[in-house]
């Protein structure tokens, strides 16, 4: 699952196939096309699962199955917003298909992650994949001070930024927290 803004599709990178049925945080639908609010979300699911045609970029994984899951194009701010965040994560793991691995490129510029999301993030590690637990990856953010929020709950997979000469992005933090890192700029 990819928990973003939404992906577009179609799209000449993406084969439309691969989507599956996703999830609306905001209007709390399912759907299968979510469009994208911003390019982030688009961009990021090419990294993952972008064909490998003659076309724009390779994705890691050309045919694995997406599973559009959007938080909306506003700042994860209020109460309410988060605990769509954490309906969001648990919809991902748990109410649909079961994802194997939940993608989180968004974070909360504090220290200190607030209680329903870090809950919701340890339910899918714990109880995900029929008990495996769903793996959680998470972009550690573009402050190059800190580690952003939910990069930091132990246990999730942290990846950071580098350029095309393999080095730190000025924007990526050098950390500890980070687990791994992947070209970016």
């Amino acid at each position: 699952a990819i928990v973003e803004t939404g992906a577009a599709a179609p799209h000449e990178d993406f084969n439309t196939l691969n989507f599956i049925e996703g999830y609306h945080a905001i209007n709390e639908n399912r759907i299968i096309n979510s469009g994208d609010y911003t390019s982030h979300a688009t961009g990021v699911t090419g990294i993952i699962a972008a064909q490998h045609n003659t076309i724009g970029v390779r994705g890691v994984a050309p045919l694995v199955k997406i599973m559009p899951v959007v938080l909306g194009d506003v700042p994860l701010l209020g109460q309410a917003r988060i605990m769509q965040v954490s309906n969001a994560i648990d919809t991902a793991w748990y109410r649909i298909d079961g994802a194997d691995i939940i993608n989180n490129s968004w974070g909360f510029t504090h220290d200190t992650i607030f209680p329903p999301v870090r809950a919701a993030f340890q339910r899918a590690m714990s109880l995900g994949r029929g008990g495996k637990g769903t793996v959680m990856v998470t972009a550690a953010g573009n402050n190059p001070n800190i580690v952003l929020s939910p990069a930091n709950i132990d246990s999730v997979l942290t990846v950071g930024a580098v350029t095309n000469t393999n080095e730190r992005a000025s924007y990526s933090t050098n950390s500890s927290l980070i687990d791994l890192v992947a070209p970016s700029s």
